[in-house]
C-alpha cells in the first residue's frame, strides 16, 4: 500500500508537469520517456516489488528504444507505466500470461500505428486517438476490478479500419509488385531452360539464335502460364 501511494504521488507529479507544459505550449518535460526502477524508490533489490519494477522498466525501455514507433506514441504508452506497475504488483500473472489483457493492450496500441511516419507528432489524428485511449485506459486501471475489454475492442476496430485503408491505398502498388515478380520468375525460368539447351548443342549458330531471339519467346511463354502452360509446351 505504501509503495502504491508513492507511485500514485509520482504519477500525479508527472501529470501535473504535463499540464504545465501544455499550458506553456512547450514539449513535455516530465518522465513519459523515462523508466522507473527499484533503485529510484530505494527498494531492496531482490524483493518482489523491486523485481517487478525492474522487469517493467525493461519492457518500457524496449518500447522507448523502438525505431518503429513515433515519439508521440511512445509518450502515450509511457504514461501507462506507473498504472501498469501498480497492476503488476497486485497481479503477478501480468508477466507470466502473454494473453493478459494489459499486455495485449500495449501490443495492440503498437500494432495500431504500424506504418505511421516516424515524425508524426502529437497533433496527428492517429496519435491523438491513441493518446486519448491511453488516458481512458489509465482511468480504467485506477478502478478496482475494471475490465480492459472495451479498450481492446476499440483498438481492434482501429486496427481493422487502418488495415482496410492501407489495403485500398496500396492495391495498385501491390498489383505492380505482383507483375514485377511474375516477370522476374518468367525470366529466371527461361534462362534456366536456355542453360539446359545450350549445354546440349555444340553449334554456335544455334546457341546464338537461342540467346538472341528464342530466349525472349520463352520468357513470354513462361509469363503466360509458366512451364506447365500450353504456350511453353508448344
Amino acid at each position: 500500500k505504501h509503495l502504491s501511494e508513492r507511485l500514485t504521488a509520482l504519477e500525479n507529479r508527472s501529470l501535473s508537469a504535463s499540464l504545465d507544459d501544455a499550458r506553456a505550449a512547450s514539449p513535455p518535460s516530465c518522465m513519459p520517456l523515462g523508466t522507473l526502477r527499484a533503485k529510484d524508490l530505494d527498494l531492496p533489490l531482490g524483493k518482489h516489488e523491486a523485481v517487478t519494477l525492474d522487469t517493467m522498466a525493461m519492457i518500457f525501455e524496449a518500447i522507448f528504444d523502438s525505431a518503429e514507433l513515433p515519439d508521440a506514441i511512445k509518450a502515450a504508452i509511457g504514461r501507462l507505466q506507473i498504472p501498469l506497475l501498480k497492476l503488476s504488483i497486485a497481479d503477478p500473472s501480468l508477466f507470466a500470461d502473454d494473453q493478459h489483457p494489459a499486455r495485449r493492450l500495449i501490443n495492440r496500441m503498437a500494432r495500431a500505428v504500424v506504418g505511421l511516419p516516424h515524425n508524426a507528432g502529437s497533433q496527428h489524428p492517429l496519435c491523438e486517438r491513441i493518446g486519448r485511449l491511453a488516458v481512458a485506459v489509465r482511468h480504467t486501471l485506477e478502478e478496482s476490478g475494471a475490465a480492459l475489454d472495451p479498450h481492446l475492442a476499440e483498438l481492434e476496430a482501429l486496427i481493422a479500419e487502418r488495415d482496410r485503408a492501407i489495403q485500398q491505398a496500396t492495391a495498385t502498388h501491390v498489383q505492380l509488385v505482383v507483375q514485377h515478380e511474375a516477370r522476374l520468375f518468367a525470366t529466371e525460368l527461361a534462362e534456366h531452360w536456355l542453360r539446359v539447351r545450350v549445354a546440349k548443342t555444340d553449334l554456335p549458330e544455334i546457341v546464338a539464335f537461342l540467346e538472341t531471339y528464342w530466349l525472349r519467346v520463352m520468357v513470354a511463354a513462361a509469363a503466360d502460364g509458366g512451364s506447365q502452360g500450353g504456350r511453353w509446351q508448344r
